[in-house]
């Protein structure tokens, strides 16, 4: 048994590394189509340092009115940050009038359409010398003109002696070295479980089929690929939806929604299943072994419930409470050391041994558990 799942785990940690496909560099792509006046379009952001570099490319220009080129100093793309971009909308809105964010003290300008004059597309690299978090935004401030674009932007910053490009924005900088380690953990993990299994090979049992009751198993085929494929359907919508779009907010709102949903699903037939055994427990031996299991599953799924919230939890407090951006990795450290936690725990749990509770599944089991319940009977029976 344990050999099978040794080379189960071989072949799967070789085919990662022969069809993973590694990337080097996030480049995006943006179409702006028919954009029209005093609109400010978000494009990327980026944890830039003291040596950042941000490489803007423009093609397909087209301008529905023909207009004085040096109007076009009203159309452009500038650079803020995280700060500042929130004092620039409220620039925009005040007073009820809008101003156009080119001219504003609080924006660094790094292209305009004027300097274009008569082609239709431009390359320029952007240095950034100061360490921030900063937002890539379009802005067309004219009147009754239309502005079409294909927009192609790269950020990155120089590390060392030899300026070697680095993709990863600076608040992500330590998570390559942090998954690694933690890959490390679960590969450790992965072998001290391998070797249990074989150690103890007649105490492993398929826990898994005995959990929960037919109508429990019905629901747990239909629940779980539903919220996996809802949560990945929302997550690629994220990442293709422009930043700030309340349309984000939304979506990530819905798959709140469902894995709530979710979740009841899961745990309220357990429930029901319990509260039908204690009625029938009373009159019925075999009923109140099944509750007894029932029960013990049931404080575990509270667990994986709490597990799965706890989070989630942490990680929107830290979004909502660390200002400084250079450390806004640590939700992702919150989150997977939660991950990790757990997984320790479901392993010390359920792993193989005589006495462990969760795995009495045989039917002479269950038969000594019901001469357990009536050699009680019977002494409350002679005490009485």
């Amino acid at each position: 048994m344990a050999m099978l799942w040794s080379s189960i785990l071989l072949v799967l940690f070789i085919s990662f590394f022969l069809f993973v496909s590694f990337s080097l560099a996030e480049i995006r792509f943006t179409e702006i189509r028919s954009n029209d006046r005093y609109s400010v379009i978000p494009l990327d952001e980026f944890q830039f340092t003291h040596n950042g570099r941000l490489e803007l490319s423009v093609s397909q220009v087209t301008i529905s009115n023909q207009i004085p080129y040096y109007y076009l100093d009203k159309v452009g793309f500038f650079v803020c940050t995280r700060h500042t971009w929130a004092l620039l909308l409220q620039q925009q809105l005040a007073d009820g009038k809008v101003f156009c964010a080119l001219s504003s003290p609080y924006v660094r300008v790094i292209f305009d359409l004027r300097s274009l004059k008569v082609k239709l597309s431009f390359n320029t690299v952007f240095p950034v010398r100061y360490a921030d978090h900063y937002i890539l935004a379009f802005s067309n401030c004219l009147d009754q003109v239309n502005v079409s674009m294909t927009v192609q932007s790269a950020m990155y910053n120089l590390e060392g002696n030899k300026d070697r490009r680095d993709y990863l924005s600076a608040n992500q900088a330590i998570l390559p070295s942090f998954y690694f380690l933690l890959s490390l953990f679960y590969f450790t993990l992965a072998g001290i479980w391998l070797y249990l299994l074989h150690k103890k090979p007649l105490s492993v049992s398929r826990t898994h089929f005995i959990m929960l009751a037919d109508k429990e198993k019905k629901v747990l085929l239909i629940v779980i690929p539903f919220q996996v494929v809802v949560a990945n359907i929302a997550q690629v919508f994220i990442d293709k939806t422009p930043l700030f779009s309340p349309y984000r907010v939304v979506c990530k709102q819905i798959v709140l929604l469902v894995d709530v949903f979710c979740y009841c699903a899961v745990l309220l037939p357990i429930v029901w299943s319990i509260e039908k055994l204690r009625e029938v427990a009373q009159t019925d031996e075999k009923a109140a072994v099944k509750l007894k299991k029932l029960t013990l599953f049931r404080q575990y799924y509270i667990m994986v419930i709490c597990y799965i919230y706890f989070p989630r939890i942490m990680v929107y407090t830290l979004e909502t409470t660390i200002t400084v951006y250079k450390y806004s990795w640590s939700r992702v450290l919150v989150g997977e050391l939660a991950t990790l936690t757990f997984y320790v725990y479901t392993g010390y749990e359920f792993k193989p041994k005589a006495d462990n509770l969760y795995f009495p599944t045989d039917d002479e089991e269950e038969e000594g558990d019901l001469e357990q319940l009536k050699l009680r009977d019977e002494e409350k029976m002679g005490n009485d």
